[in-house]
């Protein structure tokens, strides 16, 4: 028995030559076979395994997508981790109603491969929903295309996708995944989403947003998306296609439309164009403001005078006089009330003549003392 031992032990840490030393290990049980050694029979299992110290890399299940067989169940069974269907070139360039029916082992890791050749990157897969994918916590594609959107929305769970050519989802598949990722080499990849009415926007757009070196092309249903959704797609680099839903316009009085500032809606109209009373040293800025909101209302062609507002001053000051004239004096203070009055705040303002405006200070030309002596 100790001899066997050390010679299965040889065979076993003899990695080069464990094909050899497995054969002729069978010879010396057959020929100990009568003697009923369970020893034996124990070793002769683990050498006949290629045991090692190392482990054994498995290789991935492996299957052939071709014009010959498009037609029949494409099916990956068995234990082993990953899996690999690779898609051959086929005339007209789309594999229609393949059936794929793939397990993983739900290991992390787990990985389904579709890869497509330099040579067919053109080709496009079309699952049918009869189609069962699971257990495969990342599918990648490798250069072609894959239509995943006959599955329905569950079929891509948790899962990671890995592209570097292009996909096609509907929005709740979309919604399912963990992830969207680059390939590993690939320049770009595309991820085209069908999205219908009721789909999860949020999660789109929360996806889009996280995701680099991925374009998305949002093929939406008429209707699914609002306006200003379609507007957030497009603006986090999206394309999208499709009749939004008739846009929400807001109405709001002039005065609530200033106030809100920054978040003025994109879409607004307004019931007046009344303005608050303002004080003339502030007006000219809180006119030009209301003047831009005015223009940004749908309904903007319907005040081509601008806004409507009032001072809040009681009375207004001319301007000071310099070196005036005893004889010019009066007049130079009319001028001065009348440029004031003509102003075109003040004139604007819907209390405009009604406001008092004062003299400003004035200094003469001539002293007191030579105006007495003259």
């Amino acid at each position: 028995m100790a001899k066997d031992l050390e010679f299965a032990t040889r065979a076993l840490n003899d990695s080069a030559n464990q094909r050899t030393a497995a054969k002729m290990w069978e010879k010396r049980v057959a020929a100990r076979a009568v003697k009923g050694a369970g020893m034996t029979t124990a070793l002769l299992t683990l050498a006949a395994c290629g045991g090692s110290s190392e482990p054994a890399v498995e290789e991935a299940a492996r299957v052939t997508l071709n014009s010959a067989n498009q037609g029949s169940k494409i099916e990956i069974t068995g234990t082993k981790v990953g899996a690999i269907i690779d898609v051959k070139d086929i005339a007209g360039d789309v594999y229609s109603g393949v059936e794929v029916s793939a397990a993983g082992s739900a290991a992390a890791g787990d990985k389904l491969v579709f890869s497509f050749t330099d040579g067919n990157a053109e080709d496009t897969v079309i699952l049918t929903s009869a189609s069962v994918i699971t257990g495969f916590s990342v599918i990648e594609i490798v250069n072609g295309t894959v239509d995943f959107t006959a599955l329905g929305g569950a079929a891509l769970t948790n899962t990671t996708l890995i592209v570097g050519s292009e996909a096609i989802l509907t929005g709740d598949q979309l919604a399912s995944l963990t992830a969207i990722e680059l390939r590993e080499q690939a320049v770009s990849g595309t991820v085209t989403v069908e999205f219908a009415v009721g789909d999860n926007f949020d999660a789109l757009l929360a996806l889009i947003s996280a995701t680099t070196g991925i374009t998305f092309a949002i093929q939406a249903a008429d209707g699914a998306l609002t306006y200003d959704q379609s507007t957030s797609l497009t603006n986090g680099g999206a394309s999208v296609s499709g009749t939004a839903s008739e846009p929400l316009v807001v109405s709001l009085t002039l005065t609530q439309a200033v106030d809100l500032g920054d978040a003025l809606p994109a879409l607004y109209e307004l019931s007046d164009v009344n303005l608050a009373p303002v004080a003339f040293a502030s007006a000219a800025a809180a006119i030009g403001t209301a003047d831009a909101v005015i223009a940004g209302a749908q309904n903007a062609a319907s005040y081509p005078n601008g806004p409507i507002y009032s001072l809040s001053d009681a009375a207004l000051t001319a301007a000071d006089l310099t070196d005036a004239s005893v004889a010019g004096l009066s007049a130079a203070q009319a001028a001065a009330v009348a440029a004031v009055r003509e102003n075109a705040v003040v004139d604007g303002a819907v209390n405009g003549d009604t406001i008092v405006i004062n003299n400003g200070s004035y200094t003469l030309l001539d002293t007191l003392a030579n105006l007495t002596a003259a």
